[in-house]
């Protein structure tokens, strides 16, 4: 009986462990619900693995379940104190949940950690990217401050120069200054005229300003051709900037081809789904 008992333990733990696996599979096949489910029992059987939680807490929060993310990761938090990415993904989700919650012990603690993410791991830019996007878009009572925010941008532009002019373009959007965007992007491109992604903001800001249209045309031209050499292109994304600008220009014909050819790309996106709904019938 003893033996038998053993050996159905060592079974259960080793279709535990095999089922981590399939968890994270399931993840990176955006399965996501399939993978909670494996995950829940595994981590109530193991309380201390930190890894299953962060995995857990991530299934979570892509289910937009943010109370239940939350207090999965702050375990994890607890546990490893010392793990960046642990850090990061519970100042992200504590951030996302303090939206809906209207928390501000929620944006308190997300800010925090985020901010210990950094100590942790001084070449992470994840969690100044999170920052910014928090500081740029909150109220002042909140702790919402442009200043910290280009803090934030100029952090991101000492680690990785080409995410820090996306930083730094997302702030002139933001505060409504579109020419000097459009001017920084330039500046860059007389610097290093293949940076696709001076062309690729160049292109979004005239597509979403209405403004230097064939110049934003050209740069996303560019996009397109250089995009397969580049690591994690929205390709789906330079259709639809195109497709803005040919509207734009009342070339609505090649608006809707450019449109559809983005979704052919990413069925899922809405924002090609909202412009193609926005032309009309055919």
């Amino acid at each position: 009986m003893i033996r038998h008992l053993a050996a159905f333990c060592g079974l259960s733990a080793c279709l535990l462990a095999s089922g981590v696996s399939d968890a994270a599979r399931l993840i990176s096949e955006k399965r996501v619900p399939e993978a909670r489910l494996i995950l829940e029992p595994y981590v109530a059987a193991h309380p201390n693995d930190v890894g299953a939680i962060l995995q857990l807490g991530l299934c979570e929060e892509r289910m937009q379940d943010y109370s239940a993310a939350v207090f999965t990761l702050a375990k994890a938090a607890v546990l490893a104190p010392a793990r960046a990415d642990v850090q990061l993904a519970y100042g992200e989700t504590c951030l996302q949940a303090a939206r809906a919650e209207h928390s501000l012990a929620l944006i308190h603690k997300g800010t925090q950690a985020l901010q210990q993410a950094v100590r942790l791991s001084p070449k992470l830019i994840r969690p100044h990217e999170v920052l910014l996007m928090y500081y740029s878009s909150a109220p002042w009572f909140v702790g919402g401050s442009m200043s910290k925010a280009q803090n934030e941008a100029d952090a991101i532009g000492k680690l990785d120069p080409d995410r820090g002019l996306a930083a730094h373009v997302i702030l002139l959007r933001k505060q409504g200054e579109n020419e000097k965007a459009f001017a920084l992007c330039r500046s860059e491109l007389a610097k290093r005229p293949s940076s696709y992604t001076a062309l690729y903001e160049m292109g979004r800001i005239a597509a979403l300003s209405g403004r230097h249209l064939k110049e934003g045309e050209d740069a996303l031209a560019t996009c397109l051709r250089i995009a397969p050499s580049q690591k994690n292109a929205d390709i789906a994304g330079i259709h639809l900037y195109r497709g803005l600008i040919f509207k734009e220009e009342g070339r609505r014909t090649e608006a809707r081809a450019s449109l559809k050819r983005g979704l052919e790309i990413d069925p899922n996106d809405e924002r090609l789904t909202s412009a193609i709904s926005s032309l009309g019938p055919n």
